[in-house]
């Protein structure tokens, strides 16, 4: 079994009104040896313009991609050499999911997982997980940042460590479910750690504050139950 992690750049967010695939790439770690092999990684023509803001995140401009492969075809190059039992890796993926939809293989979310594993960290980014868990020396392939192959080289690199601590499985379970925040992002308390809040203001989300979305719903009750609470 190998885990295969993606990750795109693109040219928008799933919430702008033009947006597409400008760069794809995946890295392998297979299971069996725990070996990560080089990225792969290809520049994609999205078929229109990149904006500037966008730009200025990844670096990559028009000319870049011009003649370069289409989504469908980037695509298609993450899903080349995929076995029935391997799973596909991504550090968030309903990003990477509005893109690429994996076919019937199993994800992992190394976001999610990240949270649920090390609640602690000062925050569950890619790059500041890699060296809050002293990945410092990951070398050429991991530069630059904010480009798709170094990305997934990464990541990888974070998902071989979350493999030390708890099983496939359960990282599997984690990814089907709510994401949990570690900061609050509405109301009085907004920007202060959950870890932080009064008991009974978590309690008070967690059964009465009913315009609340789910996974904020979700989060009150699993750090209830950090607390030996019960939501």
């Amino acid at each position: 079994m190998k885990f295969r992690v993606i990750d795109f750049e693109t040219t928008g967010l799933p919430s702008d009104t033009r947006k597409a695939i400008c760069e794809a790439a995946f890295c392998d770690l297979d299971a069996e040896t725990d070996i990560i092999a080089d990225p792969v990684s290809t520049l994609v023509d999205p078929g229109h313009s990149i904006p500037p803001e966008t730009m200025a995140v990844h670096h990559i401009r028009d000319q870049d991609v011009a003649g370069c492969p289409s989504p469908t075809e980037a695509c298609r190059m993450l899903m080349g050499g995929m076995g029935e039992e391997d799973v596909f890796v991504a550090h968030n993926i309903e990003f990477e999911k509005f893109f690429f939809g994996g076919g019937d293989h199993r994800w992992i979310c190394t976001l999610k997982c990240a949270v649920r594993l090390w609640p602690d960290a000062p925050s569950h980014k890619n790059q500041v997980l890699r060296y809050w868990k002293g990945l410092t020396d990951l070398g050429d392939l991991a530069l630059p940042a904010h480009r798709a192959g170094p990305d997934t080289f990464v990541t990888a690199h974070l998902l071989r460590l979350m493999l030390d601590e708890t099983s496939v499985g359960q990282l599997i379970e984690w990814t089907g479910m709510p994401l949990i925040q570690t900061k609050v992002n509405f109301g009085k308390h907004k920007h202060s750690r959950w870890i932080d809040l009064p008991t009974d203001y978590i309690r008070w989300i967690a059964n009465d504050a009913d315009k609340l979305d789910a996974d904020t719903k979700a989060t009150a009750r699993y750090w209830l139950e950090q607390r030996g609470g019960e939501a």
